[in-house]
């Protein structure tokens, strides 16, 4: 299963980052509830859930309850691993495990490359509150997975009015050796056909004239000097065109590989303020190459 299952946990980690009490520890519970309506392999959905849940343990600090204590609570609503869930359900699980924030519909991707996820709490004024996010700007660029974390971020700020305090989170290197690839190839392109354009014209034209002049100066019609710089500007251009040409052929030999090179695991860090003194440190680790269907 691809890693881009830490980046859902990832952008679920900060909605859930917010505290008016910086003191108490948030409870979650991560529902076996998918949307099976996707072409999604039910074991990838089921290691999906258990990276989720352990990745929430070791670094978010917060409690996850028990699978089990899940399992039974879910049996008693009759909720099977591919049910509907209902604000009712879901209002009823939370009072019932006593949890802040429960966790559902793991993952769901269509052909355009879209991901949900879900999270439903309990508001003050004991409303049921829906927290949804797509994801519909993920790029797909050959090998590279590429999901824009931070715009992302600033909709969830923005659709559920959960104020996150975020540090600023560079991600220009997840694509840069794509980026540097193309450009190497761009580059290369414009070289080659300069080159090429410099020598056919001096080919064409210059080798003509040299032979010219050479023969107009065995004959004293034209001076030496005069001989020498037709004969300087020819070899100016040939030099200059296979140059160019040669320059052209490297940088694309570079760029080539360099745009087809699956990246390896970028590492992301970075620190959540909860309330005015606790922080939340996280790290977590992406691939971004993307295969359908399955993992590596």
């Amino acid at each position: 299963m691809q890693k881009f299952i830490f980046s859902l946990f990832f952008i679920f980690s900060l909605f859930l980052a917010y505290s008016q009490d910086i003191n108490k520890v948030y409870s979650i519970a991560v529902l076996p509830v998918y949307n099976l309506s996707y072409s999604v392999n039910q074991s990838d959905l089921e290691e999906t859930l258990n990276s989720i849940t352990d990745e929430i343990k070791k670094n978010s600090g917060f409690k996850v309850i028990d699978r089990d204590d899940t399992v039974i609570a879910l049996k008693k609503k009759k909720i099977s691993i591919d049910s509907i869930l209902l604000d009712s359900d879901l209002t009823d699980i939370i009072n019932k495990l006593n949890v802040d924030f429960v966790f559902y519909n793991i993952v769901a991707i269509d052909e355009k490359k879209v991901i949900t996820i879900y999270s439903k709490t309990i508001n003050k004024k004991n409303e049921i509150v829906t927290v949804e996010k797509s994801l519909r700007n993920i790029k797909v660029i050959k090998n590279y997975f590429k999901a824009s974390i931070v715009e992302a971020v600033k909709t969830i700020e923005k659709d559920t009015n959960i104020k996150l305090n975020l540090p600023t989170i560079n991600i220009t290197d997840l694509t840069l050796t794509n980026k540097i690839g193309i450009a190497n190839i761009g580059a290369g392109t414009v070289f080659i056909a300069t080159g090429l354009s410099i020598f056919i014209f001096d080919t064409a034209y210059y080798f003509d004239s040299v032979r010219d002049a050479r023969s107009k100066y065995t004959n004293y019609t034209i001076t030496y000097d005069e001989y020498l710089s037709i004969y300087n500007t020819n070899l100016g251009l040939f030099v200059s065109g296979v140059s160019l040409m040669s320059l052209g052929v490297v940088l694309v030999s570079i760029g080539v590989p360099l745009f087809l090179y699956k990246s390896a695991d970028k590492e992301i860090s970075l620190d959540i303020k909860v309330g005015q003194t606790t922080q939340l440190a996280l790290r977590y680790s992406f691939d971004f190459s993307f295969t359908k269907g399955g993992g590596r």
